[in-house]
């Protein structure tokens, strides 16, 4: 027995033609702009590490199971 709802099921309109749940608006009803949050550049140095060998390739074994030759 399929318990899992089909997506048609879910969703019986396209989700495109979905509005949306919610907006912020001002009080004469006007949409308000989004505010984006920037981060800064740089703010990780010192926090990560890459190794140097970062774009060495893969082992064989790797590759084959990419491919599907496993």
């Amino acid at each position: 027995m399929n318990t899992i709802p089909q997506p048609a099921e879910r969703f019986p309109f396209p989700t495109s033609l979905c509005p949306p749940i919610s907006a912020q608006t001002s009080a004469g009803g006007d949409l308000l702009p989004v505010k984006r949050r920037v981060v800064p550049y740089g703010i990780l140095k010192g926090k990560i590490r890459i190794s140097e060998d970062f774009d060495a390739p893969l082992p064989d074994h790797v590759l084959a199971s990419f491919e599907g030759r496993v």
